[in-house]
């Protein structure tokens, strides 16, 4: 049994292992390549007072999260009250940013509410998959709807019309993948949407809050929209489990996109880092309902 328990604790610190030197070359990379000076003198010339009102919005991102995660359990018959829903989103989200332990803002959701809750795993853990499918259509719609504005330069042969295929072919993918693999029925899925959309619509807006100061408004509406899907699809980079709270993803797809769509490398750049500052702070919520969960699970 020690030895099983020592094996999962070495897997544990090698992943978070792997994870931090990517975060380090990530940034590394972006270091040598970019103009330093000029990304921090976009910070430089912020003004503090966008960067409160970007907490402000992404505090209430999370909480509309909170509320999809509570819609998802009640659909299924475990009724979680608003201020536990909160707390423990508010929770997951310090443990995948600030806590990145061997277990995750969702595996940790999965086991207090299990434990809590006397809930299935196995069903938690399927309406843990709901939630990210909902959120990541959402995401990917709204981003193919922002790229009609843009005018990006032709990076591969018939762009414009693989995007429109693949924008058609996502909703009818959406509601089949999620009734054959997440037994979710389509009314469910439907009004998770109005969880989903304004979740990826405030995301939107913390982008363009933090904009605004790097000076957005000198911009046309397609320069404005081009950001705008480069920061959804760096959301979208973010998913993948190799970083911590999306460091280094989200910057690599900024320089990158950036520089084949003829955009600003640096703005780009500022732009996650800020983000991801403003996403560490509020993740810091969690510490004021960490050790009060269980209290508030079994309050009225």
């Amino acid at each position: 049994m020690l030895r099983v328990i020592h094996k999962i604790i070495k897997k544990r610190h090698f992943i978070l292992a792997f994870k931090l030197i990517f975060i380090f070359a990530s940034f590394a990379l972006i270091l040598w390549k970019a103009d330093v000076s000029k990304i921090f003198g976009y910070i430089k010339n912020i003004n503090p007072l966008y960067l409160v009102a970007a907490y402000l919005i992404m505090t209430l991102a999370q909480i509309t999260s909170a509320y999809r995660m509570r819609f998802y359990f009640a659909g299924d018959g475990l009724l979680l009250n608003s201020k536990f829903s909160i707390g423990l989103y508010f929770t997951a989200m310090l443990f995948n940013t600030v806590l990145p332990g061997g277990i995750g803002g969702d595996g940790y959701k999965i086991y207090t509410i299990g434990k809590l809750g006397q809930f299935s795993h196995l069903r938690a853990f399927k309406l843990a998959l709901s939630e990210r499918a909902s959120g990541l259509f959402a995401l990917l719609l709204l981003t193919s709807i922002f790229y009609i504005f843009t005018n990006f330069p032709e990076i591969i042969p018939h762009q414009n019309l693989i995007i429109s295929a693949l924008t058609i072919l996502l909703i009818p993918s959406y509601f089949i993948s999620t009734a054959l693999l997440l037994k979710e029925k389509p009314l469910t899925a439907i009004m998770s949407q109005l969880y989903s959309f304004p979740v990826q619509l405030l995301n939107v807006a913390i982008a363009f809050t933090l904009l605004i100061p790097l000076g957005i408004n000198n911009y046309g509406i397609d320069i404005t929209m081009g950001y705008m899907v480069l920061f959804m699809l760096s959301s979208v980079a973010s998913i993948a489990p190799i970083s911590i709270g999306g460091a280094g993803l989200r910057e690599l797809t900024f320089f990158y996109g950036a520089k084949l769509t003829g955009l600003d490398a640096e703005l780009g750049v500022t732009l996650a880092i800020l983000f991801f500052i403003i996403n560490i702070l509020c993740s810091l919520n969690g510490l004021l309902f960490w050790h009060r969960l269980e209290k508030l699970y079994k309050a009225e």
